[in-house]
């Protein structure tokens, strides 16, 4: 049993199969326990607090997992899904993320996804296939075949970024679809800067070679009076239940597009928006968002592959500046 977790816990096999590595450290967990307790008696009295706030935890869980949650749209765009839906006992943060069940698809797989809006009880999730015969492929297939005609279970929320209203400026590094957690803070800014005179600035830096994304963000742009569809006409809208409505633009809120996979730099026009179609330069572009800032008052946040990561955190800190990332590496 030991020999099997350890090869189930090195990385590749873990990310491969972390269902089995998951449900085999459970398993090894009611072996071991009884073991110990058989071994030495009074093992119990170290077992009974932790167990306890397990325990607790468990049934906290079990009862959000439980709640009824209503689908108020689905749909699939090329690789990518987008999953909207409310659900009364959930109270997300943004940069928070869930666990996600479909039971249409698996009773026991739970993955985690960032809220890409979270708004007066409305909630978004962006998703993308990652293949073929993978969980999130076969929720693209289920979605275009069944559209809002699915099961859905939450887990969550889970994580925080540290207060968001603590900083004066903050800088959002995206990549892909790494933007999730990112538009709910970008779209989080832009209400309290339509709400409050003195907001912080934020600036979102978002790199993607796919242009599919682009029609479900198009809510981060959109000027005209915003009303929570986050998609364009050219996706499948029938039957699609308008959420509360969210905002228009503030001026303290500006997005940076970098178009790398040949898209053209005329498929978004909208004011405070920059579309260009070179790489990314974070060593650029960071210190250009933050001119003038206290570093002590500057927040980095980026979600994205390992190398945007990397160069990000690099920048953040030759600048003194707070950081954060965002990383799903189960």
């Amino acid at each position: 049993m030991l020999v099997a977790m350890g090869v189930f816990a090195l990385e590749p096999v873990r990310r491969r199969f972390f269902e089995l590595f998951y449900y085999l450290h459970i398993a090894a967990f009611y072996m071991i326990v009884p073991t110990v307790l058989w071994h030495a008696a009074a093992a119990w009295e170290y077992f009974l607090p932790g167990l306890t706030v397990w325990f607790l935890d468990r049934l906290l869980r079990m009862y959000r997992s439980a709640s009824t949650v209503e689908v108020v749209s689905a749909v699939a765009s090329g690789a990518f899904v987008e999953l909207r839906f409310r659900h009364a006992s959930l109270s997300a943060a943004p940069g928070q993320y869930a666990f996600v069940n479909v039971p249409e698809l698996s009773l026991l797989q739970w993955h985690p996804f960032s809220f890409s809006s979270a708004s007066e009880g409305c909630y978004t999730f962006h998703i993308k296939s990652m293949g073929e015969g993978t969980w999130t492929g076969q929720l693209v297939e289920l979605v275009r075949a069944r559209g809002n005609n699915i099961s859905l279970s939450v887990d969550g929320p889970c994580g925080r970024v540290s207060d968001l209203n603590d900083y004066k400026a903050v800088v959002l590094v995206a990549g892909g679809i790494g933007v999730t957690p990112c538009a709910a803070i970008y779209d989080y800014y832009r209400r309290l800067g339509l709400e409050e005179a003195c907001c912080p600035t934020v600036t979102l830096l978002w790199t993607l070679r796919d242009a599919e994304l682009l029609p479900m963000m198009s809510h981060l742009w959109d000027d005209d009076e915003v009303k929570g569809l986050f998609y364009l006409n050219s996706l499948n809208t029938k039957s699609v239940e308008e959420c509360p409505a969210v905002t228009t633009s503030d001026p303290n809120a500006t997005l940076h597009l970098f178009l790398t996979g040949g898209v053209s730099s005329d498929c978004v026009s909208a004011p405070r928006v920059s579309v260009s179609t070179q790489r990314l330069d974070v060593a650029t572009e960071i210190p250009r968002a933050i001119v003038g800032k206290d570093p002590r008052e500057v927040l980095v946040f980026v979600c994205g592959p390992a190398g945007l990561v990397k160069s990000t955190r690099d920048v953040a800190l030759s600048l003194g500046v707070n950081f954060h990332e965002e990383s799903f590496l189960l």
